[in-house]
């Protein structure tokens, strides 16, 4: 980005931030994430989908799911030669019964009341004795008035963290980072190229990549498109400012103009250069005879004649 009023505010240390304390600028400085502009560029590498609640007898073996249930039974156990503490809760709905097992967070027993309603989120392991099994679930409290019709649920963001750094602290930190910097972050591509290549408009993409909400994988999929093509537009924009600053170089070497080693090299050949062959030696003799640095790439297909063109 260009030295803009924008430009310095994206500069700021996550620190300035209200909510981010020292520590957590520390920690997020560990994941690369120092300033605002670092914050916007730090996408979820997947996302959680917290959008669906599934009854247990609607889950499938090792797929991913949010169920619903009342705590039947909290259970801390330890494992033959007490080896491992295992702490299980049991919950049941409508839709049959599904199992919390933790290893070795024996406190996570005190977390939970019977008769208390939950939500377990995690991988299933499919079911064993008629209940599912879920390991490591993350668990969402619920009031005592909560019914899963009127449940408005979400995707939620998992970031690449550090030790230290929960998801659940990080989301809460990044969603402060977002909507501080957004402000900041506008579209810069005219709208008319924008409608021409389809592309969303940058800012909505970033938004929408950190708190995907209810987004279905066809619009996370545009908002991804828009940023991979931003990386394109700026690399190509590179290679262009950089062309022109070579152009402007003092250029010292002088080539002489081909003669007679270039023919016999041509009459040598087993075949005769086709017309596009000649077209490019032609522009690459020119470039070469100039007074600035050639800056060319030989493209073509496999076994188009770069390699003879080339020599």
């Amino acid at each position: 980005m260009p030295e803009t009023k924008e430009y310095e505010l994206l500069q700021r240390p996550t620190g300035t931030v209200k909510g981010v304390t020292a520590r957590r600028a520390a920690l997020l400085s560990r994941c690369g994430v120092a300033t605002l502009w670092d914050a916007l560029t730090f996408f979820p590498y997947r996302y959680e989908d917290y959008s669906k609640i599934l009854r247990p007898d609607q889950v499938k073996e090792g797929g991913e799911a949010l169920v619903y249930g009342k705590v039947v039974s909290v259970k801390a156990e330890k494992t033959f030669k007490k080896r491992l503490k295992l702490v299980k809760v049991l919950i049941e709905n409508s839709g049959g019964t599904a199992q919390g097992v933790w290893f070795n967070q024996p406190w996570i027993a005190d977390k939970f009341e019977v008769g208390k309603k939950v939500l377990f989120h995690g991988v299933c392991h499919g079911a064993f004795a008629g209940c599912l099994q879920m390991t490591n679930p993350d668990v969402i409290y619920l009031d005592d008035d909560f019914h899963p019709d009127n449940y408005e649920g979400k995707k939620l963001p998992v970031y690449h963290t550090t030790e230290g750094l929960t998801q659940g602290v990080l989301r809460t930190v990044m969603g402060s980072l977002i909507s501080e910097a957004l402000p900041s972050f506008r579209e810069y591509l005219p709208e008319d190229e924008l409608r021409k290549f389809a592309l969303k408009d940058i800012s909505e993409s970033v938004k929408l990549l950190h708190d995907p909400n209810k987004a279905g994988e066809e619009e996370i999929a545009k908002a991804r498109r828009r940023l991979i093509v931003d990386e394109f537009f700026a690399l190509q924009v590179g290679n262009v400012l950089t062309k022109k600053v070579m152009q402007k170089e003092n250029y010292e070497a002088h080539h002489l103009v081909p003669g007679k080693l270039i023919v016999d090299f041509l009459n040598k050949l087993p075949f005769k250069l086709t017309k596009d062959q000649l077209s490019v030696l032609s522009e690459i003799k020119n470039d070469m005879l100039a007074s600035r640095p050639m800056h060319r790439l030989l493209q073509g297909d496999v076994g188009s004649g770069k390699t003879v063109v080339a020599a």
